[in-house]
C-alpha cells in the first residue's frame, strides 16, 4: 500500500517543480541580458536597450543603460521657446563633454523623452552630434521684456512668473526681484506699476492688480 502511495506522488512532485523551473530559468536569461550589457560597449549596449523602446519611455531605457555601468544622465532646462500662451520646451542630457544631446517638447516631460531620445540615437551613431542637438528654433526664444500687453488686460495666458522664475534658475542667475514703482486711479479702478529686474535688465508693467 505505501509503495502504491508512493508511486502516486511523483507525477505529482514532477508537475509542482515545472512551474518553479520554468521561473529560474526566466530569472536567468534577465541575468545573462545583463551580464552582456555591462561587458559591451556603450553604443552596442544602448542598441541592445532599445529593442524595448515601444514598451518603455527613452527616459527609463537611458536610465537603466547607464545605471547598470554606475553612470546616471543628468538633465538641465536649458530655453523656454514660443508664445507665453504656447511655451516650447527646451531640454538638454549629458554624461559628459562627449555624449550631450537636446530635446523640445510642449511639456517638460515631452522634452526630456526627446532629449533621451536623441542621445540614445548619438550613442548607437544614428545621429551625428549636430543631429543631437538642433538648433532650429532658438530665434524664437521667449523673451518676456518684448511680450506686448495692454495694461488695461488681465487675460495674460500662461505663467509669465513662473516661466522667468525657471529661466533664472535653469541659467544660474539670481531669482528676479520686484518693486511697486506707483500705484493710482479710484479706489474701485486701481492701477499699478510694478518694475521687474534679473540682472542688468529691468522692465515696468502696469495692471489692475499687482
Amino acid at each position: 500500500v505505501c509503495s502504491t502511495f508512493l508511486n502516486m506522488d511523483q507525477p505529482m512532485q514532477v508537475i509542482n517543480q515545472h512551474p518553479n523551473m520554468h521561473v529560474r530559468r526566466s530569472h536567468k536569461r534577465v541575468t545573462i541580458h545583463s551580464m552582456l550589457s555591462e561587458q559591451m560597449t556603450l553604443g552596442d549596449a544602448a542598441k541592445l536597450e532599445m529593442a524595448s523602446l515601444p514598451t518603455k519611455t527613452p527616459v527609463s531605457v537611458l536610465q537603466e543603460l547607464l545605471s547598470r555601468r554606475g553612470i546616471t544622465p543628468k538633465y538641465e532646462l536649458v530655453q523656454i521657446e514660443g508664445a507665453i500662451h504656447e511655451p516650447i520646451f527646451r531640454y538638454r542630457v549629458f554624461l559628459s563633454n562627449e555624449y550631450i544631446a537636446t530635446g523640445t517638447g510642449r511639456s517638460k516631460k515631452e522634452a526630456k523623452h526627446a532629449a533621451a531620445k536623441n542621445l540614445l540615437d548619438l550613442l548607437v551613431g544614428k545621429t551625428t552630434a549636430e543631429q543631437a542637438n538642433p538648433t532650429n528654433g532658438t530665434a524664437n526664444l521667449t523673451d518676456i521684456t518684448n511680450q506686448v500687453v495692454s495694461p488695461f488686460d488681465d487675460k495674460v495666458m500662461g505663467n509669465p512668473i513662473g516661466w522667468l522664475q525657471e529661466m533664472c534658475m535653469s541659467r544660474r542667475w539670481p531669482p528676479p526681484s520686484y518693486e511697486m514703482e506707483n500705484e493710482e486711479g479710484l479706489p474701485h479702478e486701481r492701477q499699478f506699476t510694478i518694475a521687474c529686474k534679473v540682472l542688468k535688465f529691468r522692465e515696468v508693467g502696469t495692471g489692475k492688480s499687482k
